[in-house]
């Protein structure tokens, strides 16, 4: 849609993220095709390892690439979206940045701009491994029904009877 109506900049802000007015215009200055700001999550927030950009950066120290940064803030030139396929954009951080690097685009995220957010992200690269795989497990074992009971009722002819056990 903004590259349709002849916009040469796009800039998304997801709904938990404090940007401040300057923002804009401090990403626009660096003219890069991909520029996101440093985004910190909530300082009562315990992340564990979990990280919100690889690798990790501190604040203050300038204009700096990454492999994945969190999608909370983003500013894309948008000839940038001459190459994305429509599937770029499903899925997590790390899928979408793979995505930007296989047409030759790299992220980088300017430090001495910061924003923080509300919540932190419930993503994936967000958790450690021990709490990731801890809740794909406990979904997957939620989904398991190894409990029910089985066994036909009695009589049950599987051949000529009418209708199923379930």
């Amino acid at each position: 849609l903004a590259l349709d109506s002849g916009f040469q900049w796009c800039f998304m802000v997801d709904n938990d993220a404090l940007v401040e007015e300057d923002t804009l215009v401090r990403l626009i200055q660096h003219d890069r095709p991909v520029v996101y700001p440093l985004v910190l999550p909530p300082k009562d927030e315990f992340m564990g390892d979990g990280m919100l950009c690889y690798p990790s950066l501190p604040e203050g120290i300038g204009l700096q690439p990454v492999t994945w940064s969190t999608m909370s803030v983003m500013l894309f030139n948008t000839k940038v979206f001459n190459c994305l396929a429509p599937y770029a954009w499903h899925g997590h951080d790390i899928h979408f940045s793979q995505n930007l690097a296989h047409f030759g685009h790299r992220i980088y995220v300017d430090t001495d701009t910061v924003v923080h957010l509300t919540r932190g992200p419930a993503r994936h690269p967000a958790q450690s491994w021990d709490t990731l795989w801890a809740r794909l497990k406990a979904k997957y074992d939620s989904r398991q029904n190894d409990k029910r009971h089985r066994e036909p009722p009695p009589g049950f002819d599987p051949v000529f009877g009418k209708g199923s056990i379930d």
